[in-house]
């Protein structure tokens, strides 16, 4: 079998690293299978490519991603009127790598890379939607109505979403969920701890790209509460700054707000780190206001490292985070309540021990890449 991957990369997070690594395992499976990207321009995804023996094609080379957003209003419509050009010789240029590579599938996740296929090509389309839901603009709705692609979902959230969404039936929408390799899998260490005190802070990491539904505002806001209340803590902020304008200045305000409350002595950031490894390590447990989750890698990531996880209950983070057993699901973006979770590990290093390795065993059983290859041979009949 055939697959084409079109992905249109900005910035190298946990979606990316999937594709990644689905195309690996079809690979194993036996499988041909090509990467096409927009630009080219992430050298973190051209080199994980590589470095897995993958093939790779590039539309149009650039330095920089095409990004169509802008604060300013004027810029942000000559963007666009200068991608409804490109877009015209995306297709074409796609259009002649479908010619010769002839693919049984073309699979992609955004309605951008959508925008360029071709109907009546030989191909059959995978929509893999890696958010909570599909985007439900005018625009999407034509172009999903245009192809009538195949949902693959990351999640059984976010297969319900698209059930309801799209009034589809859940027989037509297959689930691919995130897992991990496990070579990258390991049983922690398990190192019993005293309690947290005014010696021995409890350590803190948020992990995620910096924009605003990722809510990094809101972990400074626990970290505001934790210290009025005179907890000792440490709270690390890891992230990308991913291309264009908005994510930089939701950076800067949040060095402002770390400023404004004299945090500075409690929350530090680790910017454009693509290896986490060590700070999941050297974490106690893993805080994540996110607004909305496909399924999140990374706290799948932070519970193979043994760490409970303490989470806004978005989208598919509810397919694996049970409440009280590998961590704390809590009301949405409530401070009060990720205070109170927080507190209960502080007080009780047993719990969190305990939380944690539910975590590990969760991820072992359902998680790793051999799920992948399960999942993969019933989505393609193969």
């Amino acid at each position: 079998m055939r697959i084409i991957f079109l992905e249109a990369v900005q910035n190298f997070g946990g979606s990316k690293r999937s594709i990644i690594d689905i195309s690996e395992q079809l690979k194993i499976l036996g499988h041909d299978v090509l990467l096409v990207d927009f630009w080219g321009s992430n050298e973190e995804f051209n080199n994980a490519v590589k470095s897995r023996g993958l093939k790779m094609e590039v539309l149009e080379p650039r330095v920089s991603p095409f990004i169509l957003s802008h604060q300013s209003r004027v810029i942000k419509i000559k963007n666009n009127l200068m991608y409804f050009f490109a877009r015209l010789k995306y297709k074409r240029m796609f259009r002649k790598i479908s010619n010769r590579y002839k693919p049984d599938y073309v699979c992609i996740n955004t309605s951008k890379a959508l925008d360029i296929l071709s109907k009546n090509q030989g191909y059959e389309i995978d929509y893999y939607v890696r958010g909570w839901r599909l985007i439900n603009s005018l625009r999407d709705r034509v172009l999903i109505r245009k192809y009538n692609p195949r949902f693959i979902a990351i999640s059984e959230a976010t297969r319900q979403a698209i059930s309801i969404q799209r009034n589809l039936s859940l027989d037509n929408i297959r689930v691919l969920k995130v897992a991990l390799r496990e070579e990258n899998f390991a049983q922690p260490n398990r190192i019993e701890v005293s309690r947290f005190n005014k010696e021995k802070p409890i350590k803190l990491l948020h992990a995620g790209t910096f924009v605003r539904n990722k809510g990094q505002h809101i972990a400074i806001e626990i970290a505001r509460s934790l210290k009025d209340q005179g907890f000792n803590f440490k709270l690390k902020l890891a992230g990308l700054i991913s291309a264009g304008s908005v994510s930089n200045r939701y950076y800067e305000e949040l060095k402002k707000m770390v400023s404004d409350y004299n945090l500075e002595g409690n929350v530090e950031f680790v910017v454009n780190n693509h290896d986490l490894s060590q700070e999941f390590d050297a974490s106690d447990v893993f805080v994540y206001p996110s607004q909305s989750e496909g399924l999140s890698r990374v706290c799948l990531e932070a519970m193979a490292k043994g760490k409970p996880v303490v989470a806004n209950p978005a989208g598919g983070i509810t397919d694996f985070l049970i409440d009280g057993f590998n961590g704390f699901l809590v009301l949405n973006n409530n401070v009060d309540d990720y205070v109170l979770a927080i507190r209960k590990y502080y007080f009780s290093p047993r719990l969190c021990a305990m939380h944690g390795d539910n975590g590990v065993a969760i991820v072992n059983s359902g998680y790793l890449n051999r799920t992948y290859r399960e999942a993969l041979l019933k989505i393609y009949n193969i």
